[in-house]
């Protein structure tokens, strides 16, 4: 939030300003320009066009005001008054802000609005549940697995592993839940079901690539809380590797098709004598596929789709940034829903363009007619997000906004 300045030092800062002949920063709509303060009076600050060209600005404009003075930046909101040719007359502000530390600026909008999804104070699936949270990330781009469509992707895997693997399927617990112990134990875990070669016994520790798969202890620790007797829990594991080599299995993967907190389903493969174990860059494979099926169906609105319960709220927005969003609200009902940290997506509409970005409530503060709750962006697609920046300050987004925060100011100290 950075810390507001006091009256005294104010006019001792803008006194200095003149004296020194310091640039000031002035934005507005999508324009930016230059000014020098050349007068402070109680009620306004009269400015000198610094630089020739650039933008201008006109009467009753809202405008964002930076500049730097003794290692600091500051930044104020102010109204222009009026415009001439290189005079520009501001309201003088009653605060300023030292050192705002926030990422990028923000933009008063008018007759934009965000919608959301909200269940009571969380959003549920209805899917089974795991021990684990896996946030579902945009993959690196690949060559091999195209998320974009969910057919594509699938039919991809089934033409890789065709002759590598005695059988495979694709199973999502949509209509069913979890039955077989294999679907049990990876839904309980959150993790790959691995048997490299029923000749061998489980792992006794993690050394797989993929860094997540249940090792013997965990399927020892899953019997006993079935019931399974203590003395007899490691008979029972290698029966469990004795029936399967019994009915000509050798290698066999179980991996979990993860989002968030649930198990939305698995993916199965499994080898038999006649191709041999399944190494663990096999294993690496099937687990990638699994993360980016995940991702797909996220985009294709798959889980929305299996949302138990929603209700759509429609809500106008105050202010915007490339960063975040404060919007506001008089609903009872929405606002004793809406929790400090909570998560929604928000779906931004832009002219003709929906944006959809991950976001969290990250402060809130009630006014004398409506309730406000700022939201900070924590997922949202790099095109998406190059479209909002343009959208939001009138330029493409650049290396230099990348390593700079509000008003240029360099990244805050850790």
């Amino acid at each position: 939030m950075g810390a507001l300045v006091n009256r005294i030092e104010k006019e001792f800062i803008f006194s200095t300003l003149i004296k020194n002949g310091d640039m000031l920063s002035i934005h507005g709509r999508k324009k930016e320009a230059r000014y020098r303060l050349n007068n402070v009076n109680e009620e306004t600050l009269e400015l000198l066009r610094a630089e020739k060209g650039g933008s201008s600005f006109q009467k009753d404009e809202e405008v964002r005001i930076f500049f730097e003075f003794q290692n600091n930046y500051y930044t104020f909101e102010g109204k222009v008054l009026t415009s001439e040719k290189n005079d520009l007359t501001v309201v003088n502000p009653k605060v300023i802000c030292r050192n705002p530390q926030r990422k990028y600026e923000r933009v008063r909008l008018k007759d934009i609005h965000v919608s959301f999804d909200l269940e009571g104070d969380k959003v549920e699936l209805d899917f089974p549940r795991t021990d684990t949270f896996t946030l579902v990330e945009k993959p690196e781009f690949s060559s091999t697995f195209n998320p974009q469509s969910i057919v594509e992707l699938i039919n991809t895997f089934r033409t890789y592993i065709h002759e590598k693997v005695s059988d495979h399927r694709v199973v999502m617990y949509r209509d069913k839940s979890p039955q077989t112990f294999e679907e049990k134990i990876t839904t309980k875990y959150g993790k790959t079901f691995w048997i490299q070669n029923t000749d061998e016994d489980f792992p006794i520790i993690d050394l797989s690539s993929s860094g997540n798969i249940i090792i013997k202890k965990e399927i020892e620790n899953y019997m006993e809380a079935t019931g399974i007797p203590k003395s007899i829990l490691k008979s029972e594991v290698s029966n469990l590797l004795y029936s399967k080599s019994k009915a000509g299995i050798v290698s066999e993967i179980y991996a979990p098709v993860l989002y968030h907190e649930y198990a939305v389903g698995y993916v199965y493969v499994v080898s038999k004598k006649t191709q041999g174990p399944l190494d663990d860059d096999f294993l690496t494979y099937v687990n990638t596929f699994s993360k980016v099926l995940s991702y797909s169906l996220e985009i294709n609105g798959y889980y929305k789709q299996n949302v138990k319960g929603m209700e759509k709220h429609i809500v106008p927005v105050i202010d915007m940034s490339g960063s975040g969003l404060l919007f506001a609200s008089n609903q009872e009902k929405l606002i004793s829903r809406i929790h400090l940290l909570n998560d929604i997506d928000v779906t931004i509409d832009l002219n003709d363009k929906k944006i959809i970005a991950g976001s969290r409530i990250m402060r809130m503060f009630k006014g004398t007619q409506y309730n406000y709750f700022a939201t900070q962006f924590l997922k949202i697609d790099e095109e998406d997000f190059h479209y909002l920046f343009e959208y939001l300050y009138g330029k493409p987004f650049s290396e230099k906004d990348e390593m700079s925060w509000e008003g240029g100011a360099p990244p805050p100290g850790l």
